[in-house]
């Protein structure tokens, strides 16, 4: 039946307008697919570059974060250790020795003297204010990104480890006067990530040397 009909056209238009129109249907036919494919070829592009942005962003933004609370954690540091050589010096630690720093101060907070309460509230006033806001935004970046966490895996270690630290944060810490540090570590299970800063540091070298490379 087609054949017939096409055999009809034939002698009707005459064989060389129907070529001309077939080949004007293929050409057409032909240049949409090639629009298609470019289309989607530049919806892919669109894509990978958007990603490459966000990734750009996610770990400038953790680099920064991690970079603060390292600070903050070092600057408390050394004001503690202030704080117990002056708890040496004025107390007997004797009974003591086995105490983690968090549980040493709680302890010994209803006897200390204003100069040690001072450094005290300094500790304290860190971790409220540094420590707790860095910490709080590393956890909101890690939440908006989850696609980016099997990149590295001491990323999903970081997470556990400050949930579990916010958690400590605002069940414990919070209401207790007594407490200035917030310590997870190894005895909560969760500790934290050893080498992740430089880690994130050599994630994003490699990323600005695959751009270059791109440029």
């Amino acid at each position: 039946m087609i054949d017939s009909t096409w055999t009809e056209v034939t002698k009707i238009l005459g064989p060389t307008i129907v070529g001309i129109v077939l080949t004007a249907f293929v050409t057409i036919v032909l240049e949409r697919r090639r629009e298609k494919r470019k289309r989607a070829e530049e919806k892919e592009r669109e894509i990978g570059e958007r990603r490459k942005q966000q990734l750009d962003m996610f770990y400038e933004k953790l680099r920064l974060y991690l970079d603060a609370t390292w600070n903050g954690f070092v600057n408390q540091c050394g004001i503690r250790d202030r704080l117990v050589q002056l708890l040496e010096k004025n107390h007997d630690l004797q009974e003591y020795r086995e105490y983690e720093f968090d549980e040493l101060f709680a302890a010994l907070y209803p006897t200390m003297n204003e100069e040690e309460l001072s450094l005290f509230r300094f500790i304290r006033g860190i971790t409220e204010n540094t420590l707790f806001t860095y910490n709080s935004s590393i956890v909101q970046l890690l939440d908006a990104y989850p696609q980016f966490h099997s990149d590295v895996p001491e990323i999903l270690q970081l997470h556990d480890h400050l949930n579990f630290w916010l958690s400590k944060y605002n069940s414990v810490f919070k209401d207790r006067a007594d407490m200035c540090i917030v310590y997870v570590g190894v005895k909560d299970k969760k500790p934290f990530p050893r080498g992740i800063e430089k880690i994130i540091k050599e994630k994003i070298d490699q990323l600005r040397k695959q751009q270059s490379n791109f440029a």
